[in-house]
């Protein structure tokens, strides 16, 4: 029973983890294509003026 116990909250708590990390990769992803966006206008507006 014990086992059982800690094997879900082992599993549950990696689980999470696996979660929080996609969601953080997905965040990073979505910051390089912003950030990569800004800086072609940047240089979009850099070169026009």
């Amino acid at each position: 029973m014990f086992y059982k116990t800690l094997l879900k909250s082992t599993l549950g708590c990696f689980f999470y983890m696996q979660n929080l990390l996609t969601k953080l990769q997905n965040a990073h992803a979505l910051w390089v294509v912003i950030s990569r966006f800004l800086s072609r206008n940047q240089l979009k507006y850099a070169l026009l003026s």
